[in-house]
């Protein structure tokens, strides 16, 4: 089976889906390309069994509209990097399945409160959560640390575990 690292630009009207071997694909829409991002991803990982994921990593530049991704990709490896608006980062995460090996968030203008509580980042082996602006706060209670099940749990780079 081939095993593939996908990274992902994604904006409102225009992304990028790179394989890093094969295969660099811009997708392009008027209004929304989410739609098109989704139904690609579909057709290329869902339907082809000879093709793994090793790691997707996202760059989120969208600001209209939410990302879209095909609910449960085969991949254990998530990179979440967001440039834009951050809540958005949650619809991501409701298309991740939970008890992903690694998952690296990174957001600019937010606070993780509400990230923190999904069950995807609740169950991820390993957890990296960092804002890129030092003069925010992470906004992650003591409470939902203790509920992280992460072997291997890292703070605005600052390891805990």
């Amino acid at each position: 089976m081939e095993t593939l690292s996908l990274k992902i630009m994604y904006s409102d009207l225009i992304a990028t889906i790179d394989d890093g071997v094969n295969e660099k694909v811009t997708l392009k829409d008027k209004s929304n390309v989410a739609n098109q991002v989704k139904n690609y991803l579909s057709k290329r990982f869902l339907n082809e069994p000879t093709v793994g994921l090793e790691e997707i990593s996202i760059l989120l530049l969208s600001y209209h509209n939410p990302p879209q991704l095909p609910p449960n990709l085969p991949c254990t490896n998530w990179i979440i990097k967001c440039e834009s608006y951050t809540p958005y980062v949650l619809d991501l995460l409701n298309s991740i399945p939970p008890n992903c090996d690694k998952l690296e968030i990174e957001i600019d203008n937010w606070s993780f409160k509400e990230i923190a509580g999904t069950e995807q980042v609740k169950t991820a082996k390993e957890l990296s959560l960092k804002i890129s602006d030092p003069g925010i706060e992470l906004g992650v209670s003591e409470e939902q640390i203790q509920n992280f099940e992460a072997v291997k749990l890292y703070l605005n780079g600052v390891k805990k575990r």
